[in-house]
């Protein structure tokens, strides 16, 4: 029996370094939030806890479980500070990760698994001119907007309009050049959207048999961090504290849920 274990590593290993395209695997875990970003400030049992500390404690629980099973995790945001979109998005594709995993808490007493819900290009919205400066500069978009126009200005264009002939005498002008910009950044992960829902489905199934009985749902929305991951990119929703106590087993066990949906992932 040990030595069909270990196969079984080695076996997940090279199929999942192999899609990955690297000599090992990495998987980028984003905790969301920081910084003056508290996200929802709960109150539990008297008391108020702030999301974005709980987010950093389980990315950090979930990257030490992956390395113990021989995966190379790295967090985002390691520390207490505020990220924007563009930041996370420019910080986890410069590692290029063979899997993101964005890690909140919601206000209700569910696990939500989501994946980027992707318009056609076609009808893709474009934001403002300015919008698409200010996610440019990674100061945009951190309250997120419908179709994934971030809040900053309504959408002016649809789709492939934004690579049209250039103005300004057959250069493109500032304004093109940030519109262009934005819409090539936010397709990222069109091409990773089937990949994206495997890793969804392992991701909802090991939660399942983790948390037996527990409520636990697969969903897709228009998110414009997944938007701008070139990778395979999920984000979790864990229950509000109001409704689960974050000890550390609970923290650990939702860690190692986790993890074996990596594995699970990785050997499909």
């Amino acid at each position: 029996m040990p030595f069909i274990f270990c196969a079984a590593v080695l076996i997940f290993q090279w199929t999942f370094f192999q899609q990955a395209g690297a000599a090992q695997a990495i998987v980028a875990i984003d905790p969301g939030h920081g910084g003056y970003d508290e996200g929802i400030v709960y109150n539990a049992d008297g008391k108020e806890i702030s999301e974005k500390k709980l987010d950093l404690a389980i990315a950090r629980a979930i990257s030490a479980a992956l390395q113990a099973k021989g995966a190379n995790a790295f967090l985002v945001r390691s520390v207490d500070r505020y990220l924007g979109i563009a930041q996370r998005a420019q910080i986890a594709s410069a590692r290029r990760p063979a899997l993101f995993l964005s890690v909140h808490l919601a206000s209700a007493g569910a696990f939500q698994v989501y994946v980027s819900l992707m318009p056609s290009p076609q009808l893709a919205p474009v934001p403002s001119a300015a919008a698409g400066q200010a996610m440019q500069a990674g100061t945009g978009g951190a309250a997120g907007g419908a179709a994934g126009t971030p809040a900053g200005g309504p959408a002016v264009q649809t789709g492939p309009a934004v690579l049209a002939a250039p103005v300004n005498g057959g250069q493109p002008g500032p304004d093109q050049q940030a519109l262009r910009q934005y819409y090539l950044y936010s397709m990222r992960q069109r091409p990773y959207l089937g990949k994206s829902r495997d890793f969804a489905s392992a991701l909802e199934q090991s939660l399942k048999q983790a948390f037996p009985g527990g409520n636990i749902s697969y969903m897709e929305i228009p998110l414009p961090l997944l938007d701008a991951i070139a990778a395979p990119a999920v984000l979790i929703e864990c229950p509000g504290p109001q409704y689960m106590d974050y000890t550390q087993p609970v923290i650990s066990g939702i860690a190692q849920a986790v993890a074996n949906a990596v594995m699970a992932y990785g050997a499909h």
